[in-house]
């Protein structure tokens, strides 16, 4: 039979993970340069990202508050009073949290929809400043233009060679993906680490009814 008081420390140390993962790379996304004042697609997308860094930032200093509550509270003292905050505490973040990742990765599609809509309508000038400023061609490659238009002069060097790269790696969509992705995952076990909670605050209850019953 697994010791719930063991379960539960992981599940906290797991915790502490969480949010410093959240931090870190939340931080290291926004100290990212981005340069991009005339392309309204890249503008949007990035003031979306910024905003969802922000919020995952503070989920991530939440997370490290109710771990250490946990920790001194809940396992060191075995207050049930910290358990429960801490319960409550991670049942919010776990919920804001799964819905931070869900509208990452809505806004990742969104603004990869408009991305192609913006090739299908032809807007010439953002795009002639993006792939030559930044040395790409297309969204994915040069083959996005087939169909569309002639491969414009932007797409080439001065040498006349094709830029073999396209342009939405240089884009916010890549640290949408990468932010949504590390949050949805860290939300599944942090639901699993709920169920621990619960099951180590039920067995915390108990052991203190039948000592309070037989004192």
């Amino acid at each position: 039979m697994f010791d719930s008081r063991r379960l539960f420390v992981i599940f906290v140390a797991f915790s502490l993970l969480n949010g410093l993962t959240l931090i870190i790379l939340s931080s290291l996304i926004l100290q990212r340069n981005f340069l991009y004042t005339t392309f309204s697609i890249i503008d949007q997308t990035h003031f979306q990202l910024v905003k969802c860094c922000r919020y995952a930032i503070a989920i991530g200093f939440v997370l490290l508050a109710s771990s250490i509550l946990a920790l001194v509270g809940g396992i060191w003292k075995r207050k049930l009073v910290c358990l429960r905050w801490y319960f409550v505490l991670t049942t919010i973040v776990f919920v804001i949290q799964l819905s931070l990742g869900l509208t990452m990765a809505l806004v990742y599609r969104g603004g990869d929809d408009k991305l192609m809509f913006c090739n299908e309508m032809k807007c010439s000038k953002e795009w002639e400043y993006l792939q030559t400023k930044y040395h790409c061609c297309g969204d994915n490659s040069k083959t996005d233009w087939i169909g569309i238009k002639p491969i414009p002069h932007s797409c080439y060097d001065q040498n006349k060679q094709l830029y073999s790269r396209g342009c939405k790696g240089l884009l916010s969509f890549d640290d949408l993906t990468r932010l949504s992705e590390v949050t949805v995952f860290f939300s599944v076990f942090q639901f699993m680490g709920l169920l621990m909670t619960i099951r180590y605050l039920y067995e915390l209850q108990y052991r203190k009814e039948n000592v309070y019953m037989y004192s």
